[in-house]
């Protein structure tokens, strides 16, 4: 490796889907992003550049965990891909994350910023996507911008078992405690974040009651709570059949009583 420059990695497909053109995104790696990550004072790597004869996936897993910097290619929705970035960002590892214009922005990485590059790579649009990752590059830099991790406040994952560094144990048992330990931190990360949605969504549901309550009649807020509160009851009662209309009616007022 160039002592003076790092290496960054390229998450990407590198098989073309069915739609595409053969070699397209050879032809985006090499024109568009190499070009780009080394106008930004790194080397560029994909997966399927590496000479070395070990596993592909244990290849990926360590380029994924120590490679300086990286970008992301979410243009085809590639499962592969969006693993690759799922490791990567539970680590709190930098990254940028591109795509070809048109495609549909996926929820949960909504609150990253990302380049879109021209999907026909015309000249100007390709030297604009050269220009636009390249400074991304250098702005992601130490600076943990385009971080879910930081967005969200929680811990990044950390990989500390000491079976890694056992020169005893095998590279294929090696290999399987890491990726067992790396799906464990990716759950983990996202039980976090679907706590986080639940809350927001509570929130949410908490300001919409709020407004309601100044701006609706008196008589439509009554009926918002009944529903409300036989909601709640047919909630409390799921497991349980009530039979009479009259036994409903009478709990419901009860329910009501107490609020």
């Amino acid at each position: 490796m160039n002592e003076e420059k790092k290496t960054c990695f390229v998450i990407m497909p590198i098989s073309d889907p069915s739609g595409y053109e053969e070699g397209h995104f050879l032809k985006v790696y090499q024109d568009v992003f190499s070009p780009a990550i080394e106008a930004a004072g790194y080397i560029p790597h994909r997966v399927d550049e590496d000479s070395k004869s070990s596993l592909i996936q244990t290849k990926i897993i360590k380029n994924l965990l120590e490679a300086p910097m990286a970008i992301c290619d979410l243009s085809t929705r590639n499962p592969n891909v969006l693993f690759e970035l799922g490791i990567r960002q539970a680590f709190n590892k930098p990254v940028v994350i591109v795509q070809q214009e048109g495609t549909e922005r996926i929820f949960d990485v909504g609150c990253i910023s990302c380049i879109d590059y021209d999907s026909q790579m015309g000249y100007r649009g390709v030297v604009k996507a050269r220009e636009q990752i390249k400074t991304a590059i250098k702005a992601t830099e130490g600076n943990n911008v385009n971080s879910i991790i930081n967005e969200l406040n929680i811990k990044p994952a950390n990989i500390t078992d000491t079976s890694l560094s056992d020169t005893s144990v095998s590279d294929d048992k090696r290999n399987q405690l890491l990726l067992y330990m790396l799906l464990n931190k990716v759950d983990q990360m996202n039980e976090d974040l679907q706590k986080i949605k639940s809350a927001y969504n509570a929130n949410q549901r908490n300001a919409s009651r709020q407004t309601l309550s100044r701006s609706l009649p008196k008589e439509q807020l009554e009926t918002l709570a009944y529903i409300e509160a036989r909601n709640r009851l047919y909630q409390e009662k799921n497991d349980k059949k009530i039979d009479e209309e009259k036994t409903l009616g009478e709990q419901l007022a009860e329910l009501n009583k107490k609020k």
